[in-house]
C-alpha cells in the first residue's frame, strides 16, 4: 500500500498515511467483524436460517503467525486462527452461508502467502449444517517459500468435533465442501450406530510382531546404492564415478584412467552429486544441489545447483593431475556444446525469478571465476516465464518450456518474442526426448494416433510429427538412444521382462549381439560411450542380479567389471524368476513373473501387485522387495495386469476405471495359472502391495474372503472417492480432469466407487490386515489408512502397523525401511505357518 510520498512531507501526508492505516486496520477485520463468529467449547449457538457452521483446520510444520478468511465478494478478510503451533490446530465458526475462501497465510518472519487469487481455496457454507472445506496445509521449504494446499482430512476433523463440540456434532450433519463429494462422514455416522459396530476413538498402532528369523536384514538390502552417477569423456580414456564411501554417508567422485588402470579422487562431498558430465575429453563438470546444503537451507536459497569446474591435466609422463573451480553463481548446466568444450550453457535465476542462459567461458580458472551474470548479456535476453530451452549443436537457443495454466508449453523465439509451437497437457500423448543437432527437429516418444508409444520426429517449422523414426506393434518404447550429435541410433523397450537394445545401424547391432552373448538372460544396457564407439560403459542386471557396471571395449572385445552397485550382496543366494502367461475373463493376454527360492516343498506365495495402476509395469530387473520376500522362503507374484506399461496403447488404456474390477480379475488369472504349474501352497498366501498395490490387496480381501491369508497395505487408496480430494493429482483442473480420465467421475460414478473402495466393504475383510503410511504422503494422503485402521477398528478386527512421520509417497529413511520390512517379516511369519494356526502376537511397542 502507497502511504504517502517521501518527497512532500507535511501535515496532509501524515494524515493520509493515518488514514491508510485505519483502512487496514478495517480490512484485517476480527472474525466477530467480518459475520465469523468463533464457537466455544461447549457453547450451543442458534443459527438464522442462513448461518451455518465451518470447521477451519490448519496442519503446519512449523508456528506460523496467523491465516485469513473471507467471504466470496467481501473486501474484508477475517483472522481465524492466530499464533498457531506446528501440528493440526482446528476452530468451528459460526458464519451466514456463502462462498468462503483462505486469504493469506502470514509467517513469524513477516512473510505472507496470498491465496485470495487461486480457485482451489474456494468451498461452500451450506446453512443449517457443519461444513469442513478441508485442512489448510503449510509445508515451508525456506524461510520465504512455502507450498500451501488444500487436502480432506475429514475423519481427523469429525474427531477433533466430537471431542471439542460433541453436542453440535450430534445435532447437526456434517458435510464436506471440496470439488467432489464425500460419502464417509455420512457412512461413518451410520455405520457407528449399526449392530457389530464398536465406536473407536483415535488410537495407536499395534506393530506387527517381531520375526523369528531375518536371514537378509533391510537395512543391509535397502543401504542406498554403492554408485551413484557415471560419465565417460568423449576420448574413452577417462572415467568419472561417484561412489558411496563405505560405512558413511558421504560420496566421491574418483576418475579412472581406463587405460593405465590408475584412478585418483576429484571431488568429496557429504550429500550426492546431482550431475556428472563432460565438456570436452579433459573438463569435467559437478554439479550439486545447494539446498542440500543445511546452510543454504536455512537461508531460504533457491533449490538450485552450485557446479565445479574440474580441469585435467596429464603431465610430460601421462600422469593425471587436476584443479577445479566453483562457478560463482549457482545454476544448472543447460547444455555441453560437442565443437566447443571451452564453454558451456548455463542457466540460472535472474533477481526477478526468471530463468537467465549464459555462455560461459570455462576455458580455465580465470574465466571460471570472471563470470558475471550482471556484466553479461544473456543468450535469452529477458526471461519471460520460460523454465529451460533445448539448444542447438552450437549453442543457440531454440525451444523454450514454461507452463501455462499446467500445461507444458514449448516455444521458440521470434522477433524478440516466444512463439508458441506446442502445448502439452498433464495427460499429454508425447514426451520430447531431445532436439536435433541443428535444431529443427525434435524428437520424441508419442502414441499420439498410434498403437503404442513410437520414437517420432517433431517438425518445428510445420508444428507436427512429420516421421516415425521407430515403432514395434504392442510394444511401447521406454528411451531413445542418442549418439553425441544427439540424434537417436537405436531405442530400449521390455520384452518378456528384460530391456532389449534395439539399434537402427549393422554396426551398432552387432554391439548389441556381443553385449548379449556376454551377459546371457540378463538386462544390459549402454549407459556412455566414447565418440568412435570403441569404448563403452554397460549396466548389467537381472532379477536374481543386482545392478553391475562393466566397461567393454570393443575393439578387444573384452568387459572387465568397474563397480558392484550392491557389493554387499555378492554372497547371498538370491532366487530366480520364471515368466508366466494367463488368460483374463475376458481373453486379455496377461504377463507376469514369479520369484520362487529353493525349497523341496510347495512354497508358501506373496502376491505382489505393482502401484500405478496405468503406466508402470513390473520387469525382470533386480528388485529388493521381490528378494527380500524369497529370502524369507516366500514365492513371490508379480503381475503386469491392464494399464501396465509397455504392452501397447490399447493394453494401457484397458486399465482405465477398471479398479478393483479388471484388474484384479487380470491378477487372479495369473495366480492361477502360477499355482497349477509351480509348486506352491494355495493354502498359504498373501497379498501385499504399495499404493495402487495396497488398495488391490484391501480390495482382495473383500472380493476372495478365503483366497488370502493375511494382506498388508504400505501407502494403499482405501477409499476411491477420497483420492480426488486428498491427492496431488487432484489439486488443479488439469489434474482433476486426468483423474475423471483414468479413475473415472465420482460425480456420477459414485456407487461404483464405494461399491470398489475396501473402506465401505470393511465388513467383508475377514482376514488380518497391516497398515503402513507416511503422514506427508502427498499422492495418497494419509487420511486413507487414518479412515481403514478406525473402521477395521470398529468391527474388531484391529490392523497392526506403523505410520512414519516426515515420510512421503515413498518410505525413502533406511531406518524407517528396517522397521517396515522386518515388521512385514513378523506379519507374514505370523500368518502363513505351515501348521495354518498363527503364531502368538509377540508385538514389538506399539507405534
Amino acid at each position: 500500500m502507497d502511504t504517502g510520498n517521501p518527497d512532500r512531507p507535511g501535515r496532509l501526508a501524515r494524515i493520509a498515511v493515518l488514514l491508510a492505516l485505519v483502512a487496514l486496520n478495517l480490512l484485517v477485520a476480527t472474525a466477530v467483524q467480518a459475520g465469523m463468529d468463533p464457537v466455544k467449547t461447549g457453547e450451543i449457538p442458534e443459527l438464522e436460517s442462513d448461518e451455518g457452521l465451518l470447521v477451519v483446520a490448519v496442519d503446519t510444520t512449523t508456528p506460523i503467525a496467523g491465516v485469513y478468511m473471507r467471504k466470496d465478494g467481501s473486501v474484508m478478510k477475517a483472522s481465524v486462527l492466530k499464533k498457531i503451533e506446528a501440528g493440526r490446530s482446528s476452530r468451528l465458526m459460526r458464519l451466514p452461508a456463502g462462498r468462503y475462501g483462505w486469504h493469506s497465510v502470514s509467517t513469524d518472519f513477516g512473510s505472507r502467502f496470498e491465496l485470495a487469487d487461486d480457485p482451489e481455496f474456494y468451498f461452500d457454507v451450506r446453512p443449517g449444517t457443519i461444513t469442513y472445506g478441508g485442512d489448510l496445509v503449510y509445508r515451508p521449504y525456506s524461510l520465504f517459500r512455502a507450498t500451501i494446499h488444500s487436502v480432506n482430512h475429514a475423519l481427523a476433523a469429525l474427531d477433533w468435533l466430537e471431542s471439542e463440540h460433541p453436542q453440535l456434532y450430534a445435532h447437526y450433519s456434517f458435510t464436506y465442501s471440496g470439488h467432489y463429494p464425500d460419502p464417509f462422514p455420512a457412512f461413518y455416522k451410520k455405520f457407528r450406530g449399526e449392530p457389530g459396530s464398536v465406536a473407536k476413538a483415535p488410537s495407536a498402532w499395534p506393530a506387527p510382531p517381531v520375526p523369528d528369523r531375518l536371514p537378509l536384514s533391510p537395512k543391509v538390502l535397502w543401504q542406498q546404492d554403492h554408485v551413484g552417477l557415471v560419465a565417460l569423456n568423449p576420448g574413452g580414456d577417462l572415467l568419472a564415478i561417484q561412489t558411496r564411501l563405505e560405512g558413511k554417508e558421504a560420496w566421491a567422485v574418483d576418475l579412472i584412467d581406463l587405460v593405465a588402470g590408475e584412478s585418483q579422487r576429484v571431488a568429496r562431498s557429504d550429500v550426492a552429486f546431482e550431475g556428472i558430465e563432460w565438456s570436452g575429453s579433459n573438463t569435467l563438470l559437478l554439479s550439486l544441489k545447494a539446498n542440500d546444503l543445511a546452510f543454504n537451507a536455512l537461508n531460504g536459497q533457491d533449490p538450485d545447483q552450485i557446479v565445479t569446474v574440474v580441469h585435467v591435466i596429464r603431465d610430460e609422463k601421462g600422469t593425471l593431475g587436476w584443479q577445479g573451480s566453483s562457478i560463482p553463481r549457482r545454476g544448472r548446466i543447460l547444455d555441453v556444446l560437442a565443437e566447443d568444450p571451452d564453454h558451456v550453457l548455463f542457466a540460472t535465476l535472474g533477481l526477478g525469478g526468471d530463468l537467465h542462459v549464459y555462455k560461459i567461458d570455462i576455458s580455465t580458472l580465470k574465466t571460471i571465476r570472471k563470470f558475471n551474470p550482471e556484466k553479461q548479456k544473456a543468450l535469452n535476453r529477458d526471461g519471460r516465464g520460460e523454465f529451460w530451452w533445448f539448444a542447438d549443436g552450437v549453442g543457440n537457443l531454440r525451444v523454450a518450456f514454461s507452463r501455462m495454466e499446467g500445461d507444458l508449453v514449448m516455444s521458440i523465439p521470434e522477433d524478440s518474442k516466444l512463439v508458441e509451437i506446442l502445448r502439452l497437457k498433464g495427460d499429454s500423448d508425447l514426451t520430447p526426448v531431445s532436439l536435433s543437432y541443428d535444431g529443427n527437429t525434435i524428437f520424441a516418444l508419442s502414441d499420439k494416433d498410434r498403437e503404442q508409444r513410437d520414437l517420432v520426429e517433431f517438425d518445428i517449422a510445420t508444428k507436427r510429427i512429420t516421421r516415425t523414426v521407430y515403432s514395434k506393434p504392442g510394444i511401447d518404447i521406454v528411451s531413445a538412444i542418442l549418439d553425441s550429435r544427439r540424434a537417436p541410433i537405436g531405442v530400449r523397450y521390455h520384452e518378456s521382462g528384460r530391456l532389449v537394445n534395439d539399434y537402427f545401424q549393422n554396426h551398432d547391432r552387432h554391439l548389441a549381439v556381443m553385449m548379449r552373448k556376454a551377459f546371457p538372460g540378463l538386462s544390459v544396457s549402454v549407459i556412455d560411450r566414447s565418440t568412435d564407439s570403441r569404448q563403452l560403459i554397460l549396466w548389467v542386471e537381472g532379477g536374481d542380479t543386482p545392478p553391475k557396471i562393466y566397461h567393454l571395449d570393443t575393439g578387444l572385445h573384452k568387459a572387465a567389471l568397474l563397480e558392484d552397485t550392491m557389493p554387499w550382496l555378492a554372497a547371498t543366494p538370491l532366487a530366480p524368476s520364471h515368466l508366466v502367461k494367463a488368460t483374463s475373463k475376458d481373453g486379455l493376454q496377461i504377463e507376469a513373473f514369479l520369484t520362487l527360492p529353493e525349497g523341496k516343498d510347495k512354497r508358501p506365495l506373496i502376491v505382489l501387485p505393482h502401484g500405478g495402476p496405468i503406466g508402470v509395469s513390473d520387469t525382470l530387473r533386480f528388485d529388493r522387495d521381490t528378494q527380500f520376500l524369497a529370502s524369507l522362503g516366500y514365492a513371490v507374484l508379480r503381475v503386469n495386469y491392464r494399464g501396465s506399461d509397455g504392452f501397447g496403447k490399447t493394453f494401457r488404456e484397458a486399465g482405465y476405471g477398471k479398479f478393483g474390477t479388471a484388474i484384479e480379475d487380470d491378477i487372479d488369472a495369473a495366480l492361477n495359472v502360477a499355482l497349477a504349474d509351480f509348486p506352491l501352497d494355495s493354502r498359504r498366501m498373501c497379498m501385499l502391495g504399495f499404493s495402487y498395490g495396497g488398495y488391490s490387496a484391501l480390495i482382495a480381501a473383500a472380493r476372495w474372503p478365503d483366497r488370502f491369508r493375511c494382506v498388508a497395505s504400505v501407502s494403499g487408496v482405501s477409499d476411491r472417492i477420497l483420492f480426488y480430494t486428498a491427492s496431488d493429482g487432484g489439486r488443479t483442473a488439469q489434474g482433476r480432469a486426468n483423474l475423471e480420465k483414468v479413475l473415472g467421475d465420482p460425480k456420477t460414478q459414485q456407487a461404483e466407487m464405494i461399491g470398489t473402495s475396501p473402506l465401505y466393504r470393511v465388513r467383508e475383510i475377514k482376514v488380518p490386515v497391516m497398515l503402513a503410511h507416511g503422514l506427508e504422503d502427498q499422492r495418497v494422503d494419509y487420511e486413507h489408512s487414518r479412515r481403514m485402521k478406525r473402521m477395521l477398528d470398529m468391527v474388531g478386527r484391529p490392523p497392526v502397523g506403523f505410520v512414519f512421520p516426515g515420510e512421503g509417497h515413498g518410505i525413502e529413511n533406511l531406518d524407517n525401511l528396517d522397521k517396515l520390512w522386518t515388521g512385514i517379516a513378523g506379519f507374514l511369519e505370523q500368518n502363513l505357518r505351515a501348521d495354518g494356526v498363527p503364531k502368538p502376537d509377540v508385538s514389538a511397542a506399539a507405534h
